[in-house]
């Protein structure tokens, strides 16, 4: 079967196991109780089950395995997924010290480089091997970060599988293309349920983590012959969304003297939210900006505009409008020092405006929603 049909039949069948599997989950969740509950500062109606990212995974994995087959280094990815996706899952459950989650997640990446999944570019080995482990780390870490606001991971990653998916059609592998194809339709079909209002299930660590390594290794699989400048800045392009919401809140919080890892909703998703007052033309907006960035590196890759300057610009533009939209003043990501005051303004925008906004868990590990 050509390669856009087995994508196609990926993005159908993972639509439809993840839309069964989705409330299932979270009955699982309810009953084993790992769940996010409305405690302190957090909005949202009442408990709400984690383990989206277990219907995700299943839904992934029961499209991928049996259409693109078991061949190198598809069993390795499918088993590095499951680690990341229990490994998020625990967090969610019992919260992990951020550097003990880091770790694994470098482990993980290695055992990715040891199967052949890394990066391949025109570099020596070891440098390959060392830009595989930051760049797995980087993608899970950026898409946890953005699972701020409900929708807006997966709709992020929606929109990065669908350009990442593109560029592999033009390749040779088959495994890429119908993993990117089944992330696609695992998320979609997964969104409805959690852009319910109240939200039906969170993505949670376990969800957020294993769509940044799901990610990541199809956006290495399908840039292997490139140039590095040009592999690593259209792969950054093509998970740009996640990136620049991490590294500019980090920026901001490290120029501010706020503690790194303390959860706030001082986030570019939370900036936008303000703007546009909804949750859901939040979520849209994430997805089409990523949609925008990751079309600039379909265009440098598989277009025959010429890559190098193309990427380069997208990756500008992107820089651009990220530090466009966190210019302002906005909440403080220190919670004893304006969050939960905050969340006074943000009832009284909620009555007048239909704000939808909920902050969920904070901590070391994880942002507030």
């Amino acid at each position: 079967m050509p390669s856009d049909g087995r994508a196609a039949l990926a993005l159908i069948a993972a639509a439809v196991v993840t839309g069964l599997a989705t409330p299932l989950m979270a009955q699982v969740a309810r009953r084993i109780g790992i769940l996010d509950h409305p405690v302190g500062y957090k909005r949202h109606e009442g408990p709400t089950p984690y383990l989206g990212g277990l219907a995700i995974l299943l839904g992934t994995m029961a499209a991928t395995l049996p259409i693109a087959g078991v061949g190198s280094p598809l069993p390795a990815v499918a088993g590095c997924a499951a680690a990341i996706c229990f490994l998020g899952t625990l967090d969610d459950w019992r919260p992990l010290p951020p550097f003990a989650r880091m770790a694994a997640q470098a482990v993980i990446a290695g055992v990715l480089w040891i199967a052949d999944a890394g990066w391949s570019l025109d570099l020596p080995g070891w440098v390959n091997c060392v830009l595989t482990v930051g760049w797995v780390v980087l993608a899970t870490n950026a898409f946890n970060l953005i699972d701020n606001l409900d929708g807006t991971a997966a709709a992020a990653a929606a929109a990065s599988a669908l350009g990442i998916a593109i560029i592999a059609l033009d390749g040779s592998e088959v495994w890429p293309v119908v993993m990117a194809a089944a992330v696609l339709g695992a998320v979609a079909a997964f969104l409805p349920y959690n852009l319910n209002r109240p939200a039906r299930i969170f993505l949670g660590d376990g969800g957020s983590n294993l769509l940044g390594l799901l990610l990541a290794v199809t956006a290495m699989a399908v840039l292997p012959g490139e140039s590095a400048p040009v592999g690593l800045i259209a792969a950054s392009l093509l998970l740009s969304v996640p990136i620049l919401d991490a590294a500019l809140t980090l920026a901001a919080r490290r120029r501010r003297g706020i503690p790194l890892l303390t959860g706030g909703r001082d986030h570019v998703t939370h900036r936008i939210l303000g703007l546009v007052g909804s949750v859901r033309m939040t979520a849209a907006i994430v997805a089409a900006v990523q949609l925008g960035f990751s079309a600039i590196a379909v265009a440098g890759i598989v277009s025959g505009l010429p890559a190098a300057p193309v990427a380069a610009m997208g990756l500008a533009i992107a820089v651009c409008v990220g530090i466009f939209v966190t210019r302002g003043e906005v909440v403080s990501a220190e919670p004893a020092a304006g969050l939960v005051p905050a969340i006074g303004t943000a009832d009284r925008m909620a009555a007048n405006t239909g704000l939808e906004a909920r902050p969920g868990r904070t901590g070391p590990h994880e942002e507030a929603r």
